[in-house]
């Protein structure tokens, strides 16, 4: 436990003038973004609907972006010789890299983000409005798909990021996004063979529409489906989590 304090005490120091700069970045651009929507788009402060979007949105750009870079080094082999000649287990590294990319990550974004979205919603709101702050933990089943979602696309961007040795966000994007694709394009295939019905789209993990007496039809999945499918993606993570630390136990030998 002392050396694992150590090792996280050593990366902070060495990589936190770095994070802050990051932090304030992201600070300036979810202000602009969020003041350009309220005041030239919407011309009214965001509804919960809309604060929930940019939560989710930022999240996913900022994490995953973030994520792809804390095991880059180990990606190159020029790099890595002197992260991997450190006296720490290689779960120890891990865990490091983890938890400042996932846990931590996780709670300074929400931090961050609760602090520019309360700024813009009273910055911009006219007299008399009344101001509803979108809360995360209002209701559980956004919060885990939320957060299932998150645990999903880290665990790819943190395979990306020890997996290939230069631009992991772009390869790791590109792969998971052809893969998505691929799917979109035979879901609609696949499940007018199994249903017997010739659809007029089908969302890939989401609802079907077909015509009937020229009437559009819409199967929407029900509630029980969507905590299925977080837990699903949750899994996923834990499977991705696992081939990172067998690639970084690679790397140690």
């Amino acid at each position: 436990m002392q050396r694992f304090g150590l090792l996280f005490k050593k990366h902070t120091s060495e990589n936190y003038k770095s994070y802050l700069l990051s932090v304030g970045v992201l600070i300036g651009i979810m202000f602009l973004l969020m003041s350009f929507v309220t005041f030239k788009i919407t011309g009214r402060i965001m509804n919960l609907n809309q604060q929930k979007v940019f939560y989710i949105l930022f999240l996913f750009a900022a994490g995953t972006i973030f994520t792809s870079t804390v095991l880059a080094n180990l990606g190159d082999k020029k790099k890595a010789i002197a992260l991997l000649t450190l006296p720490a287990t290689g779960m120890e590294k891990y865990l490091v890299s983890w938890l400042y990319s996932f846990v931590i990550l996780l709670f300074a974004y929400t931090g961050i983000y609760y602090l520019v979205n309360t700024s813009v919603l009273h910055l911009f709101k006219q007299p008399g409005e009344e101001v509803k702050l979108f809360n995360i933990f209002a209701e559980s089943n956004t919060f885990f798909q939320i957060f299932s979602s998150f645990a999903f696309l880290h665990s790819l961007a943190f395979l990306g990021s020890i997996w290939f040795e230069k631009t992991q966000f772009i390869k790791t994007a590109f792969i998971f996004l052809f893969f998505i694709l691929i799917l979109q394009l035979v879901n609609k295939q696949i499940l007018q063979l199994l249903l017997g019905l010739e659809l007029d789209s089908a969302v890939l993990f989401g609802d079907i529409a077909f015509l009937q007496n020229k009437e559009r039809v819409i199967i929407k999945m029900p509630e029980t489906y969507e905590y299925l499918l977080s837990l699903l993606l949750l899994v996923l993570g834990f499977i991705l989590w696992t081939a990172t630390y067998d690639r970084l136990k690679e790397k140690q030998v």
